[in-house]
């Protein structure tokens, strides 16, 4: 699925003509239908192989439109395969999923896969949107408050811990702080916790109450 943050009617119709001119050209079978803002592309394949061939070239397709409609934002999400055709509707759904909550990540990289979302897979499937609240405040609502209260940055400092693997130099990197600095949040972090941060377990728990939180836009 191909979408722009751009609101012209003409534009979607000129992003239509040139993905099946570039599958055209590559004799690809893919059917495209302009729905809203989006240019929504059915591929069809043989293989999971084929399959995967079929999204290497999408990808390629909208690099090349990125560059050809360069005034307007592009992305590219992708649902799962399926073998019955009854089940485009699921991947077109996946495909949405996966993008708003691309979006509001904010990631750069503006191609995004359902099938790589990992753990944000599993909240797509909880209804209860409190328990997901419920269960990050619990996890790591102190240092929410300390933040608040204090206006300091030690969940930042916490994600940025765990996305570096517990690495120093490159927490320290990623966070544009010394050493000593990172040494100091990280020691204030374990005191409000009570809990060893270095524990695989703990840091499992940590990064994916922050992955909740994140997925809640909160």
């Amino acid at each position: 699925e191909i979408m722009t943050d751009a609101g012209h009617d003409s534009l979607e119709d000129k992003l239509q003509h040139s993905v099946d001119s570039l599958c055209k050209e590559k004799q690809l079978p893919v059917t495209t239908l302009v729905y809203g803002n989006n240019v929504i592309c059915l591929a069809s394949a043989p293989t999971q192989e084929k399959a995967a061939e079929a999204a290497a070239y999408l990808e390629t397709v909208c690099g090349l439109l990125s560059q050809l409609y360069s005034g307007i934002n592009l992305y590219l999400s992708f649902g799962r395969p399926y073998a019955d055709v009854e089940q485009i509707k699921i991947s077109y759904q996946e495909a949405q999923k996966a993008l708003l909550l691309w979006k509001k990540m904010g990631r750069s990289n503006h191609i995004v896969y359902y099938s790589q979302l990992g753990l944000y897979r599993l909240l797509f499937k909880i209804d209860d949107k409190e328990e997901i609240r419920e269960y990050y405040h619990y996890n790591l609502g102190v240092l929410l408050q300390h933040d608040s209260k204090n206006n300091s940055e030690l969940l930042e400092t916490l994600r940025q811990y765990l996305y570096c693997n517990g690495n120093l130099v490159k927490t320290s990197q990623a966070l544009f702080i010394h050493r000593n600095t990172l040494l100091y949040r990280l020691n204030q972090i374990r005191d409000l916790l009570g809990r060893d941060i270095d524990d695989a377990l703990v840091r499992l728990e940590l990064l994916s109450s922050i992955v909740a939180k994140d997925y809640l836009g909160e």
